[in-house]
């Protein structure tokens, strides 16, 4: 497989790292992303990790300790009627500033990274050719491997008929201050029918961050609305 060209979808944190551990090891890697290379490793994410996080980075050769914000040694999750704190070792750390980090890296070891373009279409073969659309234009590529590294919404995944009946859950966050005093090295989850699949408050550095996961459907803001209220959550920012 060595030398082989491999075209990854997508140039955040699965796409880059792979992209730097393969071009590491002699792959021709190109990795093509529809965003803008500014807004790579940005979406909705609290970006709290565990320490298989430090192992992971340490495998690839990279000291992730460099990317941590923050460390969390208490998770408190509270049910109706009920809570627990569970001790652990979590990290909060700056997804946008690791993936830049693994795309540079990547960079210097031979990968090719294509920002602003956008993945058309796939024709699997023994070589599987592939159609972007970069600046207003169609270029072709032939892969001898495709790995969709491209998120939820995968645009390799549909073309390449592994979609299938997909349920999604959808994520709302707000960055906020609060009134009341928090332990700074506790963040809280909450369950509950109230809270969708879990609701989280994490305290940062400055403010808070508050999110809630959910299936998707058209009460997802009131509920959320509702959380930052039963917290007292000022000067929020979406």
């Amino acid at each position: 497989m060595q030398g082989k060209h491999v075209v990854i979808v997508g140039s955040s944190i699965a796409g880059a790292s792979l992209a730097y551990a393969l071009a590491g090891k002699g792959f021709n890697v190109e990795v093509f992303d529809q965003k803008k290379p500014e807004l790579a490793g940005k979406k909705v994410c609290d970006s709290i990790v565990t320490t298989d996080y430090l192992a992971a980075c340490r495998e690839l050769g990279i000291r992730g300790e460099d990317f941590i914000l923050k460390e969390y040694n208490t998770a408190k999750v509270v049910s109706p009627g009920s809570s627990v704190e569970l001790p652990i070792r979590d990290f909060k750390i700056s997804r946008e500033n690791l993936v830049k980090h693994l795309v540079k890296e990547a960079g210097t070891k031979g990968a090719k990274f294509n920002f602003k373009s956008r993945l058309l279409g796939m024709e699997k073969g023994k070589k599987c050719r592939l159609t972007f659309e970069q600046q207003g234009k169609k270029i072709m590529r032939e892969a001898d491997v495709v790995v969709g590294a491209d998120g939820a919404l995968s645009s390799v995944a549909k073309l390449s008929g592994l979609w299938q009946d997909r349920e999604f859950m959808l994520g709302i966050h707000a960055y906020a201050e609060l009134p009341s005093v928090q332990q700074d090295d506790v963040y809280t989850i909450f369950l509950g029918k109230d809270y969708g699949y879990y609701s989280y408050l994490i305290p940062l550095k400055k403010g808070f961050l508050i999110g809630r996961v959910a299936r998707n459907s058209s009460d997802n803001m009131k509920y959320f609305t509702k959380l930052l209220e039963n917290l007292g959550a000022k000067s929020v920012r979406m």
